[in-house]
């Protein structure tokens, strides 16, 4: 089954407790939103893809050698299309499995920026992402000492896997985020 956007959202809280989980998994939803119409392809199932992404996540925290593993056990339980899970397991290099479209390297930088854009957002004295400027994101992306957790390398993909800027990658994503 492929659920709707709202089912994945139920899933999702069903599943994972933590606000601030929830919060990154809705940001990589609409991150992906925006990149499926970017790219012509289905917003929402982009969108449901990036709403479960890590639903596993709050079982393991760092230990990424065992996320996404989980998540197939959970989403084979709530007999989610087998299609949807191979995708999200793509983005966890633990896996070992390789990307091999435009969703799957569109989901594994998106990950990533999107935390860099959140944490971008709450240093922000207004704490307000539609004021957030692509410029601004971008010194932030360049100076490695801020948001060290956020791999620049599985960003940088874009730029070989979708043939596409950085920058105009980080616009796509941050218009995305911005939606509600």
């Amino acid at each position: 089954m492929i659920p709707t956007v709202e089912q994945a959202k139920e899933l999702l809280k069903k599943y994972v407790t933590k606000q601030e989980f929830i919060t990154h998994n809705q940001e990589v939803g609409k991150a992906m939103r925006a990149l499926a119409i970017h790219f012509n392809e289905n917003p929402d199932y982009w969108q449901i893809i990036g709403l479960l992404h890590d639903i596993d996540l709050e079982l393991f925290g760092e230990d990424l050698k065992n996320h996404t593993i989980e998540a197939e056990k959970i989403l084979t339980k709530e007999n989610i299309d087998p299609e949807v899970i191979n995708i999200i397991k793509t983005h966890n290099d633990a896996t070992g499995i390789k990307r091999s479209n435009l969703v799957e390297h569109c989901l594994y930088a998106a990950d990533g920026l999107t935390g860099l854009i959140h944490a971008y957002v709450l240093m922000r004295p207004d704490k307000d992402i539609q004021n957030a400027k692509v410029k601004s994101i971008m010194k932030k992306y360049k100076d490695k000492a801020f948001a060290k957790g956020v791999n620049r390398e599985e960003i940088a993909t874009v730029e070989t896997t979708l043939n596409v800027p950085v920058r105009d990658f980080v616009e796509i994503v941050l218009e995305g985020m911005k939606k509600d």
